[in-house]
């Protein structure tokens, strides 16, 4: 694991094997204070209260899961599957709420809106939808990739949608009208990882073991971040947005 200073410095904390199962950085979110949800390659999601006592099984009759999101706020969660179903469940309560997508291919990505009324999707159909959770209505496609949409997220102030491609490029759209700002080109390989500053001002995304650092109005590349020698799956910002923490397989 590395952390990066944001200006392009970066202090390693520690390098250890680590034996125990992985999970994806998309199946593991903590909800609220001692509860997490977990989701694996099967159609078990479960609410659980360390250790593994589980809350509520929400899995309805969505299959093959493949991706999460639960709201900020810790009242809806919504999941994609294998299937190409994307649903929305009252957290709290345990409750199917709606289904907002039927389609033949995988959705790979899902992420809710900060102030969480809004859902954004991506997978194998290479676009990007934004969903209205009450009405179930589309508000915006995002159509522009090439390959399989394998990460999206919101900004902080939910004015950005960034996505991530198998086709090697990142994407900064506008989440109303479906406009695309920015198409961020460079990286080799998938990009698996996007994540905005807590200030919305940069984006930063992950292709392989190599990291990029954007300023989000203008699309200009800020900033390299090297150092890992494998893939990284999971990164996050410290609060305060001057620091990176990555994971990688090195």
């Amino acid at each position: 694991a590395r952390m990066h200073e944001t200006q392009a410095q970066e202090a390693e904390l520690f390098d250890d094997n680590h034996d125990a199962p992985r999970f994806a950085s998309s199946g593991v979110h903590i909800v609220e204070d001692g509860i997490l949800m977990i989701h694996s390659d099967t159609s078990q999601t479960k609410t659980m209260a360390w250790p593994h006592v589980v809350l509520h099984d929400l899995a309805q009759e969505m299959k093959t899961l493949t991706c999460m999101s639960v709201s900020r706020e810790g009242l809806f969660l919504a999941a994609g599957s294998e299937e190409g179903h994307v649903g929305v469940w009252n957290y709290r309560a345990g409750k199917f709420e709606n289904a907002l997508q039927e389609q033949e291919e995988p959705i790979w990505a899902i992420a809710m809106s900060y102030d969480g009324t809004k859902v954004a999707s991506g997978g194998a159909h290479k676009i990007g939808i934004v969903w209205d959770i009450q009405d179930t209505s589309t508000l915006a496609v995002l159509d522009g990739h090439k390959e399989d949409i394998v990460a999206i997220t919101w900004s902080r102030n939910d004015k950005f949608i960034a996505t991530g491609s198998v086709d090697g490029h990142a994407r900064i759209w506008d989440p109303s009208t479906g406009t695309c700002y920015h198409t961020l080109e460079g990286h080799e390989g998938t990009v698996l990882i996007v994540e905005f500053s807590p200030d919305s001002t940069r984006l930063v995304t992950f292709a392989e073991a190599k990291g990029r650092i954007w300023d989000t109005m203008s699309g200009a590349l800020m900033f390299t971040l090297d150092g890992h020698e494998a893939t990284v799956w999971s990164m996050a910002f410290s609060p305060d947005g001057d620091r990176i923490a990555t994971c990688s397989e090195d």
